[in-house]
């Protein structure tokens, strides 16, 4: 396919933990992130002055000040606070009266107003949830309605894209966008299976990243950020550690994956939407949760005890999990977006 090399092209993975936003200058790949969270701090003279000099953005709100991005952590851990997060199980927190400024700034911070137009920009969306404790449709289109005009108004035109299909996107191109995609976030897990690129179904589990924290940090007696830092820091799911926070966080991880197994497989044998495939396909995870060691073993070998519909020729991890999604998002715009005038007018 020819790319429209007159237009501008940026994937931005939203995510409730970090965005990610991929582009593709010059025939190379740019990927910028941020922490999709804040928090608050006095607004005193001296606050504002020490977040100044340390490069910290804030905004103000309701007589405080809001530090966002990044290097919210350093305040975090000075104030031996919880970072506060624009959005919640993958949508945009109305709960929080700050979501809506906090979020706008996050993503301006990231993506800049756009530099030449037309500039297309995709951003991935969640799929609806299972049950009715997950995802509503409301949420979802009052989400995707936020983000467009924040995109707007920075001058893209906005294409919004499923989480699971971008991973597709990014990981299955050699099977024909043919196979399983899971994409394990912070605040959902969203799951989505296309055969030669048609979507044949999508749905999000209302558990994360997230999940395995709040529920190891209540067991523990610590805060979820703690549990965190020591999750994303040499943690191995398979490993030999004995301490009670490694143990802890294994146990609930083994059962994020057992449930997000069993929906799947639930919700295959019950739909009549899934094709009878004549060869099998991959099926691959990705996203942030699986980063730690011995996610993708794990997972293959529970996802091994089942029985499918269709035969699972192999389970890949994402080359990059971290950013797959927003890669995804990049290279789906460019491929439904991105046709030359020629190109289209041949098509018609």
């Amino acid at each position: 396919m020819k790319i429209d090399k007159t237009r501008s092209f940026t994937g931005v993975d939203i995510g409730t933990s970090r965005l990610v936003a991929a582009r593709n200058p010059n025939g190379g790949l740019q990927l910028d992130m941020t922490l999709n969270a804040f928090i608050e701090v006095p607004d005193m003279p001296a606050t504002v002055n020490s977040l100044k000099r340390q490069g910290i953005r804030f905004v103000r709100h309701g007589g405080v000040l809001l530090a966002y991005g990044q290097a919210a952590t350093v305040f975090a851990e000075l104030f031996h606070a919880e970072l506060r997060r624009p959005m919640r199980s993958g949508c945009m927190n109305l709960q929080e009266p700050a979501s809506t400024l906090v979020m706008s700034r996050i993503v301006a911070e990231l993506v800049g107003e756009a530099a030449a137009k037309p500039a297309v920009i995709g951003f991935s969306m969640p799929s609806a949830g299972l049950h009715a404790e997950g995802v509503s449709k409301a949420s979802l289109t009052n989400h995707r309605s936020a983000l467009e005009v924040m995109f707007r108004n920075l001058g893209y035109t906005p294409y919004a894209v499923n989480e699971g299909e971008a991973l597709v996107y990014s990981e299955l191109e050699d099977s024909g966008y043919s196979g399983v995609a899971i994409s394990f976030g912070a605040g959902l897990t969203n799951v989505a299976m296309t055969y030669l690129s048609v979507p044949v179904l999508d749905f999000s589990i209302n558990r994360g990243g997230d999940d395995v924290d709040s529920a190891a940090a209540e067991v523990l007696g610590e805060k979820a950020a703690r549990v965190r830092l020591h999750k994303e820091n040499n943690f191995d799911l398979l490993g030999t550690a004995d301490d009670q926070m490694s143990r802890t966080i294994k146990v609930f991880y083994e059962e994020l994956i057992q449930h997000t197994i069993a929906s799947l497989a639930s919700v295959l044998v019950s739909s009549s939407d899934v094709p009878r495939l004549d060869r099998p396909i991959p099926l691959v995870i990705g996203g942030g949760t699986t980063m730690p060691a011995g996610f993708k073993k794990l997972f293959e070998r529970e996802i091994r005890k089942m029985d499918w519909p269709f035969p699972i020729s192999e389970v890949r991890q994402a080359r990059d999990p971290l950013n797959a999604v927003a890669r995804g998002v990049l290279r789906y715009v460019e491929v439904n977006y991105g046709q030359s005038e020629e190109e289209a007018a041949a098509a018609v």
